[in-house]
This record gives structure tokens, sequence and C-alpha cells, in this order.
């Protein structure tokens, strides 16, 4: 599924670009993503005859992670281009908090780190500004999960922090639970400055996962599956900067000479 997806991505452009007198741009690009999930509900389960509530994302904040692109886009128009790449990009969520254990309070931090190849196919459309050009875009981004990794760190009012890595075993369950792949709708705003064949870029975009992160929760706890937990999704915000370099007069500059 993945390499049909990507094929069609750069099949779709390819095609457009035979069509028309096309701007042709390369480039790379890297930032930050903050990630975290959604869509899971709260659940109680009982443990040592004693039931207790647990509210899935409290204590959740959004999980920084790397995101670096390669980006290939075709303008076929002064204000319209179509946009792929290929990227590496990591999600999943960080969870901190106090907790209660044994009448000792302690504070936690749990961090899982997913890591996705991700193709992106996204419509462009873009303004012409004084210092450079504006493109709001939104289409489709399809992930193919490559490694998964993640810590736990825990302390209290006697102790040093300790941090302890995910366990292998730990990651070889993960690694049978989670979804190979996922796909979400992306959105968001780049700024490309410059009117030269280079151009530096900076970007802003959200992608909302489709997908369920488990795929099978045949390992879970009964009562967390039965509860909806394996419901999570992806969602991210991504900020990067980049270059890209642009090959020929283009359709923008055509267009500038037809006056259209």
């Amino acid at each position: 599924m993945g390499a049909s997806w990507a094929r069609a991505s750069f099949a779709v452009l390819a095609v457009v670009g035979c069509a028309n007198a096309v701007e042709l741009s390369l480039g790379v690009r890297s930032g930050l993503n903050l990630g975290t999930w959604y869509g899971a509900h709260d659940f109680t389960y009982t443990y040592g005859g004693e039931t207790y509530t647990a509210r899935v994302y409290d204590d959740r904040t959004p999980k920084p992670g790397i995101d670096v692109d390669a980006v290939l886009s075709l303008r076929f128009k002064r204000w319209l281009a179509l946009q792929t790449g290929l990227g590496y990009t990591m999600k999943g969520y960080r969870r901190s908090g106090p907790v209660e254990f044994m009448g000792t309070r302690i504070e936690y931090t749990e961090v899982l780190n997913i890591s996705y190849l991700e193709v992106p196919l996204l419509v462009k459309v873009v303004a012409a500004a004084d210092l450079g050009d504006i493109g709001f875009y939104a289409g489709a981004a399809y992930d193919v999960r490559v490694g998964v990794d993640g810590y736990y760190r825990a302390s209290s009012a006697d102790e040093e922090p300790e941090t302890e890595d995910m366990s292998r075993e730990t990651k070889n369950d993960l690694d049978h639970m989670l979804s190979r792949h996922d796909l979400g709708i992306a959105g968001g705003i780049m700024f490309e400055a410059g009117r030269g064949p280079v151009r530096f870029l900076i970007d802003l975009r959200y992608t909302h996962g489709l997908l369920k992160v488990y795929d099978n929760v045949n390992r879970l706890p009964t009562y967390i599956a039965a509860a909806g937990v394996p419901d999570h999704k992806n969602l991210c915000f991504t900020l990067a900067a980049g270059v890209t370099y642009t090959f020929g007069r283009g359709a923008a500059d055509s267009d500038r000479a037809r006056g259209d």
C-alpha cells in the first residue's frame, strides 16, 4: 500500500507536468513536530477490589519530535501547485504528572516515539507577495511505521529522578500491536522567500490522523481493549524551515508574461 501511494503521488505530478508548462521545484526542509494522540475515551476498571476511573488524556502534553523531508513541487499556474515528497517524521505522545504509589507522591514522565516515513500529496494555492510567495495547502499524508522507542522517568521527594529506556520486550509487544500504516489529512501555510531559483521556505503544517494507532489489541489487558483505548489516533503540528531550487522559467512566469 505504501509503495502504491508513493507511485500514485509521483504519477499525478508527472501527468500534470507533461500536460502543462510547469515550474519544477526540489527542496529539503527540517523542523520540529509537536505530536500527541486523540480519539480514546475515559474508562473505569476494577483492581484489587477497588474501582478506578482512568482519564486517558489527563497529564498529556505535546511531544517534540524530528521532521525531515525532501520536497517536490510542480507549479502549473501562478496561483496553483501540486506538492509531494518523502519525509521522516516522529509522532507519539508524552504524559507526565504526579501519582500516588503506596503512600508516596511520585512525579513521572512517559514518552512514546513512533517513527514514520511519510508521503504527502497536497494541493497548494499560491498568493504572490513582495518578498516571495505565500501558499495555502491541503491534502493527504500517508505514513509507514519504521520504528518505535520511548522511556520512563520517575522521581520522589526522597529520590533523584531515574530514567529507564523502553525494554526490548516492550518494543516487540508494541511492534505487534501498533498499526504499520497511518493516513491523515494535512493542511497548512508555507512562505517561500525570494524570486530567483533559490528560495528559502518556512512551513507550518497540521496533520490529523484518520486511522487507529493500534490494530492488534490481543496483547492488551481485556478491560483496556474493551474500553476503547485502542481508538487512539495521531495528530501533530509541524514547524519547519528549508530551501528549494526551481528549474526552468515555469508556469508562474508564463502567466505573468500573459498577464494572467
